[in-house]
């Protein structure tokens, strides 16, 4: 199984590279932007559309089209609200923070010396 892994992954490394010169399509670049918050969110959504609909199995085919659609329309806002509202916020002010720090002068007493 692990060589499958290595290969899909090398794969996908080599694709990457040969496609780096283009333009990446809008929505896949917005997608790349919330994948973090989809992968945080996908698993108690999940959850919750499996208690509110129980055992999914037992839909028609076209219920569980309607839920699948449902859940992915759920899953993309709430990852987008998740990442404007939290993910990127967060990240201006670890910026924010990084800078200050980068910019402020070491506290007396710690610098070490450089042997030499």
């Amino acid at each position: 199984m692990w060589i499958t892994t290595i290969v899909l992954a090398g794969g996908t490394f080599a694709l990457g590279m040969v496609l780096r010169g283009r333009r990446v399509p809008g929505v896949l670049t917005w997608l790349g932007l919330i994948s973090y918050s989809v992968y945080l969110v996908h698993h108690p959504l999940l959850k919750y559309l499996n208690a509110l609909a129980g055992d999914l199995r037992s839909l028609t085919p076209t219920g569980r089209a309607a839920a699948a659609l449902g859940y992915l329309v759920a899953l993309l806002t709430l990852s987008w609200l998740t990442y404007r509202f939290v993910e990127a916020p967060a990240q201006a002010l670890g910026r924010r923070i990084s800078r200050r720090r980068s910019s402020s002068p070491p506290p007396a007493g710690r610098d070490i010396p450089v042997p030499g």
